[in-house]
């Protein structure tokens, strides 16, 4: 394929955006190490501290590393460092992009600096408060005075953490539980602390486009915009034309069209070669993995997972409306509370709304939706259900589970089957 070329397949299309978020044709990462690479690989992970099967980011990394275990993210995060955490979409990066988020710091700092000033006091004592004590946490902090915050109001020393934080005086040094526990700076995160030059807006700007790219995958300048502004923030339609246009002419994003869909997508140069393979029909051998393949294992999406992040996107390419109906009340709701895709090979299939009971340790089946109802009867996903829910189970600690959601009742009886091992 050269950089002249103007169609590829839709299936190309879909194993490009799985393979380059490291779930097709299925895990290929592993353990601690693989942990990292899967981050790394997506460029970002969401956080989310809901807890109903799992926290959304503990299933989008189980998804892609083969013996994944929550210990594991604490592990680079914190320990290790390699990756911080950011932003109002609160998202993992990895710690090289420090010298670019200090840049997007240094704009919001600038941008609350009358407001900062009108609270020195209070972000004074806070900032000391955590310099003589360690690192705290918002529960750490007894005064109960609350200030205008968003909509409503906050705790004013919860809104003067979060303003530390949001500027680059404070990181995250640790959670307990669900709630970040907050350090300086310089003693939470040692050499990649305020040694860390601050990128040039332009420069930075620049990189966390060109980082949205990867992230977005075949995204077109919208896809990308979008994503993109989850990174920096304001982003104009205007500044996104001005820098998918000016990474094109540099050479560092090639225009691919997809067959059958008006709308020019953005490719890394460097990705065309993956590009040739996957038209081609084969495997690219970046991806090859002797883990078992999506295709013989269903893999479980989670809400927040960046290849459904962007809900139009999924509906164009994986003809799946995917909507995350937690925040609707339940008499709205069409699916479930916390329903996640299917991915079966290439596709996402259908959907279910589970929930793990942790008192019984029972994952329970809430509903279970095929998009097409030939997919039940089909006993090649059968197996692969039966194999996904087991993964699953066992990740989970699960000693039961409850399946009575799942149709046809053969499919409902294989996939109870393939749990027997629990």
């Amino acid at each position: 394929m050269s950089r002249n070329s103007v169609s590829v397949s839709l299936t190309t299309t879909r194993r490009y955006v799985l393979g380059c978020h490291g779930l097709w044709p299925g895990r290929r990462f592993t353990g601690l190490a693989g942990t990292a690479d899967a981050i790394r690989a997506s460029q970002t992970v969401q956080i989310d501290p809901l807890q109903i099967v799992r926290r959304s980011h503990d299933l989008t990394l189980h998804a892609r590393v083969e013996g994944y275990q929550p210990e594991m993210l604490d592990q680079v995060m914190y320990a290790e460092r390699q990756f911080v955490d950011y932003g109002g979409i609160l998202l993992i990066y990895p710690r090289e992009d420090l010298p670019y988020l200090r840049s997007i710091m240094r704009t919001r700092e600038a941008r609350t600096k009358e407001w900062a000033s009108e609270q020195r006091d209070l972000i004074d004592m806070v900032r000391e408060e955590i310099r003589s004590r360690g690192p705290l946490s918002s529960r750490d902090f007894k005064n109960s005075d609350r200030i205008p915050a968003g909509y409503s109001t906050e705790k004013q020393t919860s809104v003067a953490l979060y303003h530390l934080w949001l500027v680059g005086e404070i990181i995250t040094h640790s959670r307990r539980r669900n709630e970040r526990v907050y350090d300086l700076v310089e003693r939470a995160a040692g050499r990649i602390g305020n040694n860390v030059e601050c990128a040039d807006a332009e420069v930075a700007e620049r990189h966390l486009f060109l980082k949205a790219t990867h992230d977005a995958a075949f995204g077109t300048a919208t896809e990308i915009g979008r994503r993109a502004r989850a990174y920096m923030g304001k982003l104009t339609t205007a500044d996104v034309v001005r820098l998918a246009s000016g990474l094109v002419a540099e050479g560092e994003l090639t225009v691919i069209h997809v067959e059958a869909r008006n709308a020019p997508r953005y490719v890394p140069t460097a990705y065309l070669g993956i590009l040739n393979a996957l038209e081609s029909g084969k495997v690219p051998e970046e991806w090859t993995t002797n883990h078992p393949l999506s295709a013989s294992e269903v893999t479980f999406i989670a809400p927040l997972d960046n290849v459904v992040w962007d809900r139009g996107k999924t509906r164009e390419l994986f003809a799946f409306d995917y909507v995350w109906e937690v925040y609707k009340p339940a008499r709205l709701r069409t699916w479930g509370y916390y329903t996640l895709p299917i991915l079966w090979g290439d596709k996402l299939v259908g959907r279910m709304d589970a929930k793990f009971d942790r008192k019984a340790r029972s994952l329970n089946m809430l509903g279970f939706w095929l998009e097409d109802a030939a997919t039940g009867n089909d006993p090649q996903f059968a197996d692969a259900l039966a194999a996904g829910l087991l993964r699953l189970a066992r990740w989970l600690g699960a000693v039961s589970a409850d399946l009575d959601a799942i149709r046809p009742t053969g499919l409902r009886r294989k996939a109870a089957k393939g749990l027997r091992p629990l």
